[in-house]
């Protein structure tokens, strides 16, 4: 075979693989344009493909899967906000950021400052204290229910109710005190009643645990027993008594379990203990009939927990912001998915709200987290988080101290929302300079007067490019404390930062520019609306960026309206602000091979990018499965086989503005045939027609394989290998491969395809003196097993539906009937690793991988094995030529034959099948 090309000749001479394996000649030259495919500048390159899109994902402490258009779980939960932190901006927080949730109640305190003289009536000062209370109560939005909680610590607690020495230890006669107590909660029910509130539930104690200094439990039941007494207080027979509201949750089944004859209601608090107790604490509630609370929540992870475990209200001590907003707002949907890390305290969730709206939630202690990873996994096809992708996996993370220390300063109480989308108007990825162009007036924020000093406004104007005009849009760190949701907007020239004004609270309050701090008012949500446009939101005030005029109309923040002066685009900087659509792509054609569809498209006099859209023929649910492309081709190789395709196309300008869709076209896999293959020899390219590739954890290593000359891929227990999302989808496939098993590979994983330890198949080459491949879905195990391999081995799994055999070195060795193990979801595919978080990795070999999308053969079983299989068959007169793809020896897509020296033509036929040939042509 004559190379011409140095370069070219070089790097294959580097790959012995079709000496060795004495390859036909067509395998040598789909040797050669797999090997073109993997250099740079190729056509691998030049032509875009949906596996090449997604970023390589790290292995996560714990794995998420959910499925975006599956029937959720239903858990609504009542939630409520405290005014033991009798805070006006708290409470107005709250009530901004749940519009929509299920808030139906308040924690109001008692206080035991001063003595009850007449029954069922308030001294004046503890009757001033409450209507405080009762006034921030007054601002959510529909008339909410009272939960009673004891707010002490005065001196006055001593004298009256026999409460604390100067060591916190109760002194005093406990069955004064607790009818004194019993007095003092009757009276003020009352007054909450006579204000128009129904009182729900009562604590007699807050936090005993921690503020009492060891056990005064015999008050809090005598406490109890007082109110149960319907006769002398009658009002109780309808307000639940609640206990032990614990401090630390290891205490709260204690507390719960000597007082529960006299409680109608379980609770406690998360700022200590373990994870157990807390779970163990909601369930153990419900399961004895009891009203579970945890009326104290610190952090969304604690509210993800407690619904989890049974948990019925949840009261937010403190502001609820973006991430706990939007959770109240979820959590009357459904949940379609959940995960915890009980070591490092943290919790995630996948909700989709009344609305449709589908987020992801992430949370972690506030006091003894530990650093952890989630990874999320979308089952039934690509999505977005927060406007990246398109993803089936993505990692998010939580912070802690890693030494588990207790309130230590790594203790970040961080939580988070991701917005996860799909369909065909995905928001645009937002990191950043950008342009903030309002959508009425067609102006840019700026700085007023053209600056962005300290404390100067923030108006706008029509766009000059000046520095006061364009603005960087950063994440707040996972790290900055508390919900993370929010971006920072800063000047790009100056780094000064869009600022509420001096912490302001109220509607109409203006915008100003001010050195960038950090703080909360300096932090912004985005929420889209569709269209390139959305609503910016600020962290302190839970108002929205607002321009309401002309040219220096300030900015303010409002309530949110629909109203095109609070949408806004962010459009690149150094991009024109104009909003002219670009016209519809043409052209576009679907031609199928045996593992993807190529996309062509006339290229279009505009400067744009291309989105394609994917919807399954006959519906309309078109999803964004690429965007961003700058070529006119595209190789969708995430499909699965046998299912059939609608296509179209959308242009976007550099402006955000996107043209109306293409024409669609139908397109789908054709015929059987080898899907993948990977040599493995020095190498992880691969060979085949469509477009998929191997990806490693870790720099692969390349050892001496199995035959003289040839090199296999090494795995050394810290690596593995991911094969494509699709690349055993279909009900059929085939795999086969050689193997060498070190000794040191007892229980490891050779193959894996599912999504978790509870949906999978695998193959361990030795476990307990066996081979084994096993298949498990949910209860169901099914297993084939044989004597256990070492040194260098041949094996192959073929599945046709449910029946599966495993070869080994040619010979069918097992099969069975794996129809109610097989896993209905096998995404995630490895080598080297399975599914559980604690499984080894492999040690040993893997060479000469080969994928099908159907049952192999026997024959073909042995033909991979001694590498006579070309994977190319006798095209029948039948077959119909699909498509014809010119390159030059260096991979160049050309257009038709070069006049002049080597040509390498593919040809694809309509059964899957794929011939590479080359063709010369000299100068006479």
């Amino acid at each position: 075979m004559c190379i011409r090309d140095r370069k070219y000749h070089d790097y294959l001479c580097g790959n012995l693989l079709y000496d060795n394996f004495n390859l036909t000649m067509r395998q040598n030259l789909l040797f050669i344009l797999g090997a073109l495919s993997a250099m740079p500048g190729a056509a691998a390159t030049d032509i875009p493909d949906g596996w090449s899109l997604y970023d390589l994902i790290p292995p996560a402490d714990r794995v998420l899967l959910f499925d975006y258009d599956a029937e959720g779980k239903k858990l609504p939960i009542l939630w409520g906000f405290d005014t033991a932190w009798n805070d006006y901006g708290n409470m107005l927080r709250g009530v901004r950021y749940s519009r929509g949730a299920d808030v139906g109640v308040a924690r109001v305190s008692f206080q035991p400052w001063a003595k009850i003289e007449e029954k069922g009536k308030l001294p004046p000062m503890l009757q001033e204290n409450l209507e405080k209370r009762l006034a921030n109560v007054a601002l959510n939005e529909r008339r909410v229910d009272i939960a009673l909680n004891l707010d002490g610590g005065e001196n006055t607690v001593k004298a009256i109710y026999g409460g604390l020495d100067g060591a916190n230890n109760y002194v005093g006669d406990p069955d004064a005190a607790a009818e004194e107590y019993a007095l003092l909660i009757d009276a003020t029910a009352a007054a909450v009643e006579e204000a128009g509130y129904r009182v729900v539930s009562a604590a007699p104690f807050n936090e005993p645990d921690y503020f009492w200094n060891g056990t005064p439990i015999n008050v809090f039941d005598k406490i109890n027993r007082r109110l149960k007494d319907f006769d002398a207080y009658p009002r109780f027979r309808d307000i639940r008594i609640s206990g032990g509201n614990t401090l630390n949750c290891d205490q709260a089944m204690p507390w719960y379990s000597e007082l529960k004859e006299y409680l109608d209601e379980g609770n406690t608090h998360q700022l200590a203990g373990d994870f157990d107790h807390y779970a163990d604490f909601f369930a153990t509630v419900r399961a004895d009939g009891k009203y579970a609370t945890a009326d104290e929540l610190h952090n969304v992870m604690e509210a993800m927990v407690g619904v989890e475990y049974g948990m019925q209200t949840g009261i937010w001590w403190g502001s609820a912001e973006q991430a706990r907003g939007e959770f109240m707002k979820a959590s009357a949907g459904e949940r379609l998915g959940y995960a915890e890390n009980r070591k490092a305290w943290s919790a995630a969730s996948v909700y989709r709200a009344p609305s449709g709206r589908v987020q992801a939630f992430l949370g972690c202690s506030e006091r003894q987290a530990r650093p952890s990873t989630y990874k999320l996994v979308s089952r039934n096809g690509d999505v977005y988080v927060d406007g990246f992708g398109p993803v089936r996996e993505y990692v998010a993370s939580l912070p802690g101290d890693p030494n588990g220390g207790y309130q230590t300063d790594q203790q970040r109480n961080a939580e988070t929302v991701l917005n996860i989308t799909r369909g065909a108007d995905i928001q645009p990825a937002i990191d950043g300079a950008y342009i903030l162009v309002n959508a009425a007036s067609h102006m840019v924020i700026s700085g007023k007067d053209g600056n962005t000093n300290n404390a100067n406004d923030i108006v706008q104007r029509s766009y000059t490019g000046g520095a006061d005009q364009h603005w960087a849009f950063r994440h707040v760190p996972e790290t900055q404390g508390g919900d993370f949701s929010y971006f920072f907007i800063t000047n790009y020239g100056t780094s000064q930062a869009l600022d509420d004004n001096n912490w302001n609270i109220e509607v109409g309050g203006k915008v100003i520019s001010y050195g960038l701090s950090g703080a909360g008012v300096q932090q912004w949500a985005l929420e889209y609306d569709g269209d390139g446009w959305f609503h910016i939101r600020n962290k302190q005030s839970a108002l929205y960026l607002e321009c309401d005029g002309g040219e220096n109309a300030p900015a303010l923040q409002q309530e949110r309206t629909d109203n095109a002066n609070q949408r806004w685009r962010l459009i690149p900087m150094g991009s024109p602000v104009e909003f002219d659509a670009p016209s519809a792509p043409t052209g576009l054609t679907a031609a199928g091979r045996n593992a993807s569809v190529m996309l062509e498209w006339d290229e279009m006099a505009d400067e744009v990018t291309y989105m394609v859209l994917r919807a399954e023929a006959g519906t309309d649910d078109f999803n964004t499965i690429a965007r961003g492309l700058k070529s006119t081709a595209y190789l969708d190789n995430t499909v699965t086989p046998g299912v059939a395709y609608d296509y179209k196309l959308v242009a976007e300008d550099a402006s955000c503005n996107r043209s109306v869709p293409s024409a669609s076209v139908e397109g789908e896999t054709v015929g059987n045939g080898m899907t993948a293959w990977f040599p493995l020899d020095n190498s992880m390219d691969e060979l085949a027609a469509n477009g998929w590739s191997m990806r490693t954890h870790e720099d692969p290593s390349f050892r001496a394989g199995y035959k003289d000359g040839i090199k296999a891929l090494f795995f050394r227990k810290t690596q593995y290998a991911q094969l494509p999302y699709s690349a055993f989808s279909g009900d059929s496939f085939s795999l086969a491969l050689w193997t060498r098993i070190g000794a040191a590979s007892e229980g490891d994983y050779l193959f894996s395809t599912g999504v978790s330890e509870d949906e999978t198949l695998y193959l361990t080459p030795r476990t307990e003196g066996e081979m084994r491949l096993v298949a498990v879905n949910g209860d169901v195990t099914r297993q084939i097993a044989v004597p256990a391999i070492q040194d260098w081995n041949h094996v192959a799994i073929v599945v046709d539906g449910g029946d599966v055999k495993l070869y080994l070195n040619g010979e069918c060795v097992g099969s069975d009937d794996f129809s109610d193990a097989m896993p209905q979801c096998r995404l995630l595919s490895y080598l080297g690793r399975g599914h559980g978080l604690k499984d080894t990795y492999l040690t040993g070999y893997v060479g000469d991988l080969r994928i099908f999308n159907h049952a192999i053969t026997p024959e073909t079983v042995k033909e991979t094995m001694t590498g006579e299989y070309s994977g190319v068959s006798q095209i029948v007169d039948d077959a119909e030529v699909v498509a014809v793809e010119y390159y030059s020896p260096q991979g160049i897509r050309l257009d038709a034959p070069a006049p002049v020296g080597i040509t390498i033509v593919r040809t694809i036929y309509s059964d899957g099948r794929v011939v590479t040939r080359k063709v010369i042509a000299d100068r006479n």
